[in-house]
């Protein structure tokens, strides 16, 4: 099998599940918010919050899984931390960009460049907004996957600096 072919697949395993969460999130959480309002601005709002909690919700819950398994002998309490702060290092600046600046304004202004029904320009927006975030993501993942985020015992460095995880 070729690299690029091994690549695509790893990362389709890595992000597929959480982008379905996610657009099942963003697309029923504007639509509802829509339906309810009338307004464009509330459902693009209202779709950037559905898709977060989606795609988090699933992020995180495969990451602690793979945790518990990697580390058996540890702490359930170290392998929440520990997930959780590697979930931050891999998401966070790519959910900063995303959900303050690209996404709400992309979800907003779809509908409007489409011309269609609504659902047409909110997949379209969230597909532009998730390139963005993803540029950002995958490098932040390949940061926690190299060791640099990770101190000499395998602890993240946001939680071993902040004394989160006793030994």
């Amino acid at each position: 099998m070729q690299a690029s072919t091994r690549s695509v697949r790893y990362w389709l395993r890595r992000y597929l599940p959480n982008e379905i969460a996610g657009t099942l999130g963003a697309v029923g959480g504007a639509w509802l918010a829509y339906r309810m309002s009338g307004s464009l601005v509330v459902a693009a709002g209202a779709g950037t919050v559905a898709e977060a909690v989606a795609f988090y919700g699933v992020a995180y819950a495969r990451a602690l899984r793979v945790e518990l398994r990697a580390h058996r002998s540890v702490a359930r309490r170290h392998a929440v931390l520990r997930t959780a702060a590697l979930t931050v290092v891999e998401f966070g600046p790519a959910e900063v960009v995303d959900s303050l600046l690209v996404r709400p304004g992309l979800l907003w202004i779809g509908p409007m460049l489409t011309g269609t029904t609504p659902v047409v320009g909110w997949l379209l927006g969230k597909l532009a907004a998730d390139a963005v975030f993803y540029l950002i993501a995958a490098r932040s993942h390949l940061l926690t996957r190299s060791g640099a985020t990770s101190t000499s015992d395998g602890r993240p460095r946001a939680v071993a600096r902040a004394g989160a995880v006793a030994d």
